[in-house]
């Protein structure tokens, strides 16, 4: 589901669309309630590669453990790594 999708179901331009979802200060309160309803419904999702081209940041996280067994990260410290990560997020 696009932008065009949701823009076309509500009679608006993708521009408006953009800005509503985007809560942009040009749009009125009622038009972004309705795209963000429709959006919603339309199972409308953001575009992550859009969003890595307009921030520059990816927002990827890589982790490079040992598959040693005589590690000094266990598998125990591997696990609550990972919970850290997800609460950070």
């Amino acid at each position: 589901m696009n932008l065009k999708t949701v823009a076309k179901a509500l009679g608006l331009s993708v521009t408006t669309v953009t800005r509503a979802l985007k809560d942009g200060p040009e749009v009125r309160p009622e038009t972004i309630k309705r795209v963000k309803s429709t959006a919603g419904k339309l199972g409308h999702v953001p575009n992550q590669g859009g969003l890595i081209l307009r921030t520059g940041r990816s927002y990827t996280i890589a982790l490079i453990l040992s598959p040693e067994s005589q590690s000094t990260f266990p598998v125990i410290g591997f696990m609550f790594y990972c919970q850290g990560i997800l609460r950070s997020i």
